[in-house]
């Protein structure tokens, strides 16, 4: 049986990129590919996949509710998102 490929670079990867994006980006620009949604509606939405994801492996527990991050500008959202 092989192992299971090792993930975790490429999300790390591809999460200090999205990450870079809310740092620089504004905040309430549109995201095209999900209509009505900001940039920083975007990043608290993948912030709290990224956290019940975590939570769901490393505790063993999928009911998990994301804590919302408690700045919502550029700087509290990219340092909450990381």
């Amino acid at each position: 049986m092989s192992e299971a490929p090792d993930w975790l670079p490429l999300l790390r990867s591809c999460t200090e990129r999205f990450s870079d994006v809310v740092r620089c980006a504004e905040l309430d620009a549109r995201v095209p590919t999900c209509p009505g949604w900001s940039l920083g509606d975007l990043a608290v939405h993948l912030g709290g996949v990224h956290q019940w994801a975590a939570h769901a492996v490393l505790e063993g527990n999928p009911h998990l509710r994301p804590e919302p991050p408690a700045e919502t500008g550029r700087q509290g959202l990219t340092t909450w998102y990381r």
